[in-house]
């Protein structure tokens, strides 16, 4: 008669795998979506600085002015490639355009998922 000795180790083992992929998952899902809450967060940062001291409309379209260092200040340092721009619009409004790559842990799938937030305010 057979022994049922190590039947549970080799039950545990097939099932780690999924655990363990589960458990990625889950984690690379949050990573997404806080970096989408981060973001956005950043943007309307960005916006309200820049409405409050004000664009210059010789300068449409800036990459360093305050708005723009308000809102790369916002975001965390896991957050390595974005980019920000802020712009005068007509009418006395400013808009915020924050781009941000999602930071995951499985950079070998070059699964590129870039998050994209853009908030208009008016001046003042």
């Amino acid at each position: 008669m057979r022994s049922d000795e190590g039947a549970a180790a080799v039950e545990f083992m097939a099932w780690i795998g999924f655990v363990l992929g589960a458990i990625f998952c889950s984690y690379e899902a949050y990573t997404a979506f806080a970096t989408v809450e981060q973001v956005e967060n950043a943007t309307r940062t960005g916006a309200r600085v820049a409405s409050m001291h004000g664009v210059a409309l010789n300068e449409p379209t800036t990459k360093n002015g305050p708005g723009t260092r308000a809102a790369q200040a916002a975001l965390p340092d896991v957050i390595t490639d974005s980019e920000v721009t802020v712009e005068a619009l007509t009418g006395d409004a400013v808009r915020c355009t924050v781009r941000a790559k999602v930071p995951l842990i499985a950079d070998g799938l070059h699964l590129n998922i870039t998050v994209r937030r853009r908030v208009e305010m008016p001046v003042g």
